[in-house]
């Protein structure tokens, strides 16, 4: 999927290009063709930007999430993919900042015990990986 962030669209030209996540794919691939779907208002009108977030809002007080908004989940996908190890700059591309400024700021948000652990298994895994060169050390008659 690519867009341009309407937002800073007069600020940056930066084409933002994103896959399109496995979950969502088999709900967009089961919708009708004829239509653009959300995107589309009732009576077939594309929706403005913020016609769009209106509606993101609506649906998600439907669906009994009240502090759920477009911004918030753009901010929630951030946040995990700062939570599965994903770069400053992999995540700049999904959200298309120019700046690692509020990536990081999302990065903070991670869950940081989790972040903890991924540290604390590649600090184990070098330290094994060191432990592989020790008996090569002792046996050695130099």
């Amino acid at each position: 999927m690519q867009y341009r962030r309407q937002k800073t669209e007069s600020l940056s030209s930066v084409l933002i290009d994103i896959p399109v996540h496995p979950e969502l794919r088999k709900v967009i691939d089961e919708l009708p063709r004829d239509r653009l779907t959300f995107l589309e208002t009732r009576d077939g009108r594309s929706r403005t930007a913020n016609g769009l977030g209106n509606a993101v809002r609506k649906w998600c007080d439907d669906a009994g999430l009240p502090k759920c908004s477009a911004h918030r989940l753009r901010k929630a996908c951030a946040t995990r993919l700062a939570e599965a190890g994903a770069t400053e700059r992999e995540i700049m591309a999904w959200t298309g900042h120019n700046s690692p400024t509020m990536v990081q700021v999302y990065a903070g948000r991670a869950r940081r015990g989790l972040l903890a652990d991924h540290g604390f298994e590649k600090l184990i895994k070098n330290e094994r990986g060191s432990k592989v060169d020790e008996p090569n050390k002792k046996g050695s008659t130099k």
